[in-house]
């Protein structure tokens, strides 16, 4: 309507105009995220979809998303002096790409460590170090990260200096991608299509709740 005032800052467009925008773009968000999850090409191809999304999608054809295994070392505590540190597990030490490793177990180090504890070393230029073990907070092979690799604590530590990867860091490996999982429904549908003895044995496998009662019948 032409004689409605709909410039800026009039209650109109501030009480009407702009919330129904703001409503309508979350609307349209939601349902972009539905069509994707409900197309098994669209998920494929995209790369955002939540896993959690997949996961539910996928199930309706008896496929879980493999999952990853998440990247381990020991980090390089380097300290400017020989004071007793310990490390509770939970400590977090962070790259500056954002990547976190969590302590997996408490670790004390020590110039004289008694067992289970970590010994402070020196660096022979003044300066010392331990080492305390650590895992990646998220799965994936990102998280194997090189020796130096800089990295800083979420706690005070005494003495501290700087830490870094004390080795390569391994062990992570990324979860199987949504294209990889949708490029075996095929199969998994002629597994449960019942067209041969496999077939059938494996769905009636499936179906109880002891597998091995299960005999041939001439």
């Amino acid at each position: 309507r032409p004689e409605l005032d709909l410039r800026t800052g009039t209650a109109i467009r501030s009480l009407v105009i702009e919330p129904g925008a703001m409503l309508d773009a979350q609307m349209r968000d939601v349902v972009n995220r539905l069509r994707t999850a409900m197309s098994l090409r669209a998920m494929s191809r995209e790369t955002t979809v939540p896993r959690e999304d997949a996961e539910a999608v996928l199930s309706n054809f008896g496929i879980t998303l493999g999952g990853g295994t998440k990247a381990t070392g020991k980090v390089r505590v380097n300290l400017i002096g020989t004071t007793p540190v310990t490390l509770r597990s939970g400590v977090v030490f962070t790259t500056e790409e954002g990547m976190e490793y969590v302590v997996t177990e408490m670790t004390t180090g020590s110039v004289d460590p008694a067992d289970g504890e970590s010994k402070i070393v020196s660096a022979n230029d003044g300066t010392y170090y331990f080492t305390v073990p650590v895992e990646a907070v998220e799965v994936g092979a990102a998280g194997n990260i090189r020796q130096g690799h800089a990295m800083a604590p979420s706690v005070i530590i005494t003495n501290f200096l700087s830490a870094e990867a004390f080795s390569d860091f391994s062990g992570g490996e990324d979860g199987e991608s949504v294209a990889s999982a949708v490029a075996r429904i095929p199969s998994a549908l002629a597994y449960r299509g019942m067209t041969n003895s496999l077939s059938v044995r494996g769905q009636l496998a499936a179906s109880v709740a002891d597998p091995s009662v299960l005999r041939a019948v001439s």
